[in-house]
């Protein structure tokens, strides 16, 4: 019995209906490829949270943004890590991490090979990790104790953080009077939320993070940073 072969046009017609498939199928994988990596964030922030809550139970205090004025000796990053607070820096890197934390740097991308992860003992490197902190809670003139700080679920501990428009200043904290510079990333659900962890420890998902949490113009412009009582 003669085999029948597929015409020019049969095939053609297969080919684009596996065409369309495809160009269905790709947005739905990119959307849950992108829902998995922002809850390995979420779970980073969390781990990293409880670190910090953890070290203000023992010594007191919140580990201080930087532990001298000179911000190349230690700051709250590396403190965590080189005193046993989280056991892998890799949790200080949000997977979604797009760019590097500093204009034409790559300290703060989390597949490069100069970064903490890497050189776990340079404290230096420490300076770029995918997270900031709020310099307000994390004083280094000022002791700050979990039990002195007001409205702990709105009170920003932690987050996202990207320095968008400058080669010295480290990403690793965020700071509303430097928006946009400074400022809390929008990594998430296509580059619209970032997620904070906040004082008392929960994490939640913040739209357009660098008005919400930074608001230049509102009123009530340090609503998220304020920390005492």
């Amino acid at each position: 019995m003669k085999r029948r072969q597929f015409t020019l046009i049969e095939m053609l017609v297969v080919i684009a209906i596996m065409a369309i498939l495809a160009a269905m199928l790709l947005p739905a994988l990119s959307k849950a490829r992108e829902a998995a990596q922002s809850t390995a964030c979420v779970n980073n922030i969390k781990q990293v949270g409880m670190a910090i809550q953890m070290y203000e139970m023992e010594m007191k205090r919140f580990p201080a943004l930087t532990q001298t004025d000179n911000c190349y000796v230690t700051n709250w990053a590396s403190d965590l890590y080189l005193n046993g607070y989280i056991s892998t820096n890799q949790i200080l890197f949000c997977p979604m991490a797009r760019v590097r934390a500093v204009a034409n740097q790559a300290w703060c991308d989390p597949g490069s090979t100069n970064n903490c992860v890497v050189y776990p003992k340079s404290v230096w490197l420490y300076l770029y990790p995918g997270y900031g902190a709020s310099p307000n809670l994390m004083d280094l003139k000022k002791a700050i104790k979990m039990a002195s700080v007001r409205r702990t679920s709105e009170t920003l501990m932690i987050g996202d953080s990207e320095n968008r428009d400058s080669n010295y200043v480290p990403a690793y904290w965020i700071v509303r009077q430097r928006a946009p510079s400074a400022a809390p990333s929008p990594r998430h659900r296509t580059f619209s939320q970032a997620n904070i962890c906040w004082v008392d420890g929960h994490v939640s998902s913040v739209l357009n993070p660098v008005m919400e949490l930074q608001k230049p113009n509102a009123s009530d412009a340090n609503k998220y940073f304020d920390v005492l009582k």
